[in-house]
């Protein structure tokens, strides 16, 4: 309804439609909560929605003055809160994001240099990655999809160095993330670790093959030997197993 007529709609009636709708979802989420499992997780639901509002309230508040960081960083309070009272993997997901989407928010709104921003922004993912694979791995967050969380962050990281044509910077962003997923293998039995590893590597390989020829017929081929490579491996250690 507030769509059909957004232009019209005064700054302090959105402000005070998103702040009202964020409260309401908050209270409505502190009264559903219980140790039952099923209102935790409606609680946990509103908790999420309360979040969102409000950081939509922030940001039709301040349009241009680092709304992005603002906005995320209020949902991403909220939405920790909520998880704290009624964790589920929902709350856990949507925290996790608006914690990433703030520290990348921070650096394209504070760093005008695109390098600076490429270096600044990839090492602060990479960080809080970090952070939240050993907050995973210690069982303080749900385990598996923690560790999804962090991993897929910090390959997005190095996702973003290659698309902006940062090639050295997203290989050894890749190196990084295998060798992570291989230590701690060691240490935490998780078929995350093993998924995000194989397609980390697979992933570079094949950037830096069809980086290196360009698309060729050599460049197909390879991708070929890397594919039967990786699938005589699997089979291989699923022999192994069931021996």
């Amino acid at each position: 309804i507030m769509y059909q007529k957004w232009d019209s709609v005064s700054q302090p009636q959105k402000t005070a439609t998103f702040a009202i709708i964020s409260i309401a979802f908050f209270i409505i989420g502190m009264l559903a909560g219980d140790t039952e499992d099923i209102r935790r997780r409606v609680s946990g639901f509103f908790y999420v929605l309360s979040s969102t509002s409000a950081g939509a309230s922030v940001h039709v508040t301040f349009p241009k003055d680092l709304a992005l960081f603002r906005s995320a960083v209020l949902a991403a309070v909220i939405a920790l809160f909520g998880y704290t009272i009624s964790p589920t993997l929902w709350g856990h997901f949507t925290f996790f994001a608006l914690s990433i989407t703030s520290l990348v928010a921070l650096v394209l709104e504070n760093i005008s240099s695109t390098e600076l921003r490429i270096y600044s922004g990839t090492s602060l993912v990479i960080a809080f990655s970090l952070f939240w694979i050993v907050l995973a791995a210690l069982d303080t967050v749900e385990r598996d999809l923690g560790l999804a969380l962090g991993f897929w962050s910090f390959f997005m990281a190095g996702q973003a160095a290659f698309a902006w044509d940062y090639r050295s910077l997203s290989y050894s962003i890749a190196v990084g993330l295998v060798a992570t997923c291989l230590w701690l293998y060691t240490k935490v039995q998780s078929w995350v670790l093993i998924i995000s590893g194989l397609i980390t590597v697979i992933v570079a390989i094949g950037e830096f093959i069809l980086e290196s020829l360009d698309g060729s017929l050599s460049a197909a081929i390879g991708l070929l030997i890397i594919g039967a490579v990786i699938a005589l491996l699997s089979v291989r250690t699923l022999s192994e197993r069931g021996d």
